[in-house]
């Protein structure tokens, strides 16, 4: 239930992790506020500064625009005017800094007069597009007036050199203090007038996974609707932040793994059929936020919305072909990782029905996979799988009845006539008239009882008739006809 009182746009909220990073603003000399575009940056910034600032401090503001990087310097050495005109003319002659003048460059930063509390916000610095942008933003943080503190706005600069010794006077806001946890969404959602239940503020963090502006559109859409779903809005705001930033080769690749669930640096190399990953595409594994990354089992994630645009932009846009071929490559790569339920997936989706059955899903391997619904998967894949395809492999066969015959599957089945693996038993009797020949044998389930049932065929007899396989006692009483030896 919504209960309106303000819209979602006017709501401002700062998460506990993110107002703990803004407070140690006044404390550097250089604040640095890195994430990609739709985390909240300028507005977190904006919102905390009037927040802060009063008639003893001042704030100055200056915003890049596409314009070449000389025009961008002139607007950042306009903003240094407002507190010290000759340090402000001096930058200016240096017209934009290269590696030779950062040594003047600091120079003149240092000399800065500032004397009262002033705030200098430099907001989408990336689009200076200089060849050393973090070595300016180092010159900037050396000034040392307590007075001064200049704080630059920026989504996530490409190919960043290692920290320099200035790093000590850089405050870092990043986007995992940008990001909201699932409290601090209820909060924000309560603000918004939202009464959500713990299944549906569950709901509302598994699909942002704490991404702001994923959560302002959300809630907009629970507003209106009483739901959440994925909106046109959503798939726009991705495509500004994430997807326009990839160049051509990093989005196939992006796209090819979002296949899957998560994957490791070796899953992403056969995806890429490449022995190592090329360099843009481990720095985009490395530094995208939208990626998350876990050394310990070397394993990386891709944030959820981007996830289900992306699986989208695939299924939707990517012709069959690719599909499959994609499909069987991942399949392939959860294999060489013994992922063998995921790749059993892959190959089920794509109706390669042989590829599942060759795979060693073997009664151990099943067992350990009970909490991810392998049962539900060997139940469906059975019924889907053409007859004769499920004859060439009884031992799997064997193995997927054994495991649902100890579950208690298929006397629950309310189709259980449907529920027959068919196989091919060897016939070991004296009088069979062709010994060792590969006969027809359904394995099912009685719609009354757990016991499996062994149905073999008769052999045909050379005087007319039918010969009956010797009957052998079976595990669990009753006598069937037939012997298995597979």
């Amino acid at each position: 239930m919504f209960h309106k009182r303000q819209t979602v746009h006017e709501l401002y909220f700062f998460p506990k992790q993110l107002k703990v990073q803004l407070d140690s603003i006044r404390q550097y000399p250089l604040t640095i506020v890195e994430a990609p575009s739709g985390f909240g940056k300028t507005t977190a910034i904006q919102k905390y500064l009037e927040k802060i600032s009063g008639p003893a401090s001042s704030v100055y503001w200056y915003t890049c625009l596409n314009e070449p990087p000389s025009g961008i310097w002139n607007g950042i050495c306009s903003l240094f005017a407002k507190i010290d005109g000759k340090t402000a003319v001096n930058l200016n002659r240096l017209n934009l800094p290269d590696a030779d003048a950062l040594a003047d460059l600091s120079s003149m930063i240092r000399e800065v007069r500032c004397p009262s509390e002033t705030f200098l916000v430099i907001d989408s610095f990336q689009l200076m597009k200089s060849r050393i942008p973090e070595q300016i933003l180092h010159a900037f943080s050396v000034h040392g007036n307590a007075n001064l503190h200049i704080i630059c706005i920026f989504q996530p600069l490409r190919d960043r050199p290692e920290a320099t010794v200035y790093h000590a006077n850089i405050h870092t806001i990043d986007s995992r203090h940008l990001l909201f946890t699932r409290e601090s969404t209820g909060r924000y959602a309560r603000m918004a007038g939202a009464a959500l239940t713990d299944r549906k503020l569950d709901s509302l963090y598994n699909r942002t996974e704490g991404w702001i502006s994923a959560i302002r559109l959300q809630l907009q859409q629970y507003q209106e609707t009483g739901t959440f779903a994925r909106t046109q809005g959503l798939d726009q705001l991705v495509e500004t932040a994430f997807w326009n930033t990839l160049a051509n080769e990093e989005k196939e690749f992006i796209l090819d793994v979002s296949v899957l669930d998560e994957f490791t640096t070796r899953q992403a190399q056969k995806m890429l059929n490449q022995k190592t990953l090329p360099d843009n595409i481990q720095h985009l594994l490395d530094s995208n936020e939208f990626i998350h990354y876990f050394p310990e089992k070397d394993l990386y994630t891709l944030h959820r919305t981007i996830q289900n645009y992306l699986r989208g932009r695939f299924f939707n846009q990517k012709s069959k072909e690719y599909q499959t071929q994609t499909l069987r490559r991942a399949a392939k790569t959860c294999s060489a990782i013994a992922d063998y339920y995921s790749a059993a997936l892959f190959y089920y989706r794509i109706s390669d029905y042989d590829a599942v059955l060759n795979l060693p899903l073997d009664m151990e391997y099943l067992s350990n996979q009970r909490e991810r619904k392998v049962l539900d998967f060997i139940v469906d894949f059975v019924l889907a799988c053409p007859e004769e395809i499920l004859c060439r492999h009884p031992r799997t066969i064997m193995i997927f009845a054994l495991q649902l015959y100890m579950d208690g599957r298929c006397a629950k089945q309310r189709h259980a006539s449907k529920m027959h693996f068919p196989l091919y038993g060897i016939c070991s009797c004296a009088d069979c008239p062709a010994p060792g020949r590969h006969e027809k044998l359904l394995l099912g389930y009685g719609s009354d009882t757990a016991v499996p049932i062994f149905r073999l065929r008769t052999h045909p007899s050379p005087h007319g008739g039918a010969l009956p396989c010797r009957a052998v006692p079976y595990p669990g009483g009753g006598r069937r006809t037939g012997r298995l030896a597979i």
